[in-house]
């Protein structure tokens, strides 16, 4: 594989989830200040909702619909097939959800909310399920067929055009805007995913489809997404149980800065994940016959995710005050301890995430969900046992707890099963960041200013270095890294490349 695709494709997409990440954060901090932790918490919660009920009823298909759209991209019967397959398998499975949860909507709104009248609550999310699944089958064949420009712009424009809409109906309705805000993000997701599907040559949808064929496709497709649709699944679950517990036990304020945290610490170093993964997945797939250029492969990706996210993560530790008053208001300033912890796991979620891949490119499904489960109740046990002494704050050793179980079983199965080794490279990254991150965040205890300059100092000597290791990737010769390895080599540390 070419390191100056992996880190194109990886900085094209990155871009447009960076983008998208200031866009959450933007909203998020006028919904703050429009409405309080309340409609954080309750965004929370309807966020979760949706969540699980689309990862249930999309049966892991975005997943494995990227896998089979890239291998029929030349046979265009085929992939014509294919996508009119995902795009009604994605609606019919989303009112089937929708359906669900309207039977359900009483119960549902009672268990979330402690409050049976916030059934019409329960439907809009179902609505929005829906809406979700047909536009996740747009986006899916994009990524597919690798039409990285416009899945960019996707991603980047689709959250834009929802919030600008949703926040106006909260401006000038209060917290029932919040229900708007909820169904116009997915629909904004939807018309320009509508937009930019229909440049793609080919019908939206074909009816010259037997039903024996339709049943066929979708049994393949349902079949290589299970395992990636149940451990997502088990993850939104995990953490709509967490935020419904801290609702009901603790209240609405302290469930409002959870979420407010772990939109920071998952959802935002997610966007790496989501970047890289997007030419990632395939080429591993490809070498997993070839010990040698799979090893290689990964610790690329280590190095990869670490040079771009760990910067950024050891500033976040000695920043985590300002950037929770920032971000949000100072009533969330109760989270920033939290936001510490969460942020040192995240450091070791990195490199696992990039060794886990190597469970799905080799089909072992049960052993990804598995790995997963490990994780997710690790969290829910670590966190019930420290609730009663530490309140919400026992979420951040909960998270970094886990965080290295986690680590350690996949670096343990990715050795055993996939004869895994680390390089020099990739675990001095690993063991400084991690060492770095722990040191900022005990000065942190004593001193707030010390570990903010600290973390400042750390991080700019770390992006350094981590920008002079992915040039070496790319090499020096290209017209976007040219000037920059100009300046290294006036420092007299001329980047040399592979």
């Amino acid at each position: 594989m070419s390191s100056a695709s992996l880190v194109r494709s990886t900085f094209v997409i990155g871009g447009a989830q960076a983008l998208s990440v200031v866009t959450a954060i933007i909203r998020t901090k006028l919904l703050a200040l429009m409405l309080g932790p309340t409609g954080v918490g309750l965004l929370s919660i309807y966020g979760s909702l949706q969540e699980v009920a689309a990862g249930a009823a999309g049966l892991g298909m975005t997943s494995s619909g990227v896998q089979k759209v890239a291998g029929t991209r030349e046979d265009k019967e085929g992939l014509q097939q294919l996508r009119s397959v995902l795009l009604v398998a994605m609606f019919a499975q989303g009112l089937m959800a929708m359906g669900v949860l309207w039977m359900l909507r009483f119960q549902l709104a009672d268990l979330l909310f402690s409050d049976p009248s916030r059934h019409l609550d329960v439907l809009v999310v179902g609505f929005t399920v829906t809406v979700s699944l047909v536009g996740a089958a747009w986006s899916t064949t994009l990524q597919g067929l690798r039409r990285v420009d416009d899945l960019a712009r996707l991603t980047a424009l689709g959250p834009v055009l929802g919030s600008l809409f949703g926040l106006a109906a909260i401006w000038a309705f209060g917290e029932i805007g919040l229900l708007v805000l909820v169904a116009a993000l997915p629909i904004g997701q939807l018309l320009v995913a509508f937009y930019y599907i229909r440049k793609v040559p080919g019908s939206l949808l074909s009816w010259n489809i037997s039903l024996a064929d339709f049943a066929s496709v979708w049994r393949q497709l349902a079949a290589l997404g299970v395992p990636l649709m149940a451990a997502g699944l088990l993850t939104a679950m995990t953490m709509l149980i967490v935020r419904s517990y801290v609702l009901n036990i603790l209240g609405v304020i302290e469930a409002g800065i959870f979420y407010a945290v772990w939109m920071i610490t998952i959802n935002y170093v997610g966007f790496i994940l989501a970047a890289m993964a997007a030419d990632y997945f395939p080429y591993l797939t490809q070498t997993m016959d070839d010990t040698r250029a799979r090893v290689t492969l990964v610790n690329d990706q280590i190095q990869l995710g670490l040079a771009i996210a760990g910067p950024l993560l050891l500033v976040l530790i000695g920043w985590a005050p300002i950037v929770m008053q920032v971000l949000y208001s100072e009533e969330f300033q109760a989270g920033y301890a939290i936001l510490q912890w969460q942020i040192v796991g995240n450091v070791l979620r990195i490199s696992a995430w990039a060794m886990g891949f190597m469970l799905l490119a080799s089909s072992r499904g049960t052993a990804y969900f598995i790995v997963q489960l490990v994780f997710n109740a690790g969290f829910v046990c670590f966190f019930a046992i420290g609730i009663d002494h530490m309140g919400i704050g026992a979420a951040g050793p909960a998270f970094l707890a886990a965080c290295i179980i986690h680590f350690a079983l996949q670096c343990g199965l990715a050795r055993v099963m996939f004869e895994f080794r680390w390089n020099f490279v990739s675990i001095s990254m690993q063991v400084s960041y991690f060492v770095f991150g722990l040191g900022i965040f005990a000065l942190a205890s004593f001193s707030s200013f010390a570990a903010a300059i600290l973390s400042m100092a750390v991080g700019a000597l770390s992006g350094v270095l981590g920008l002079r290791l992915i040039l070496n990737k790319v090499g020096p010769e290209r017209r976007f890294t040219a000037l920059i390895a100009r300046g290294f080599a006036i420092l007299g540390w001329p980047i040399r490349g592979r």
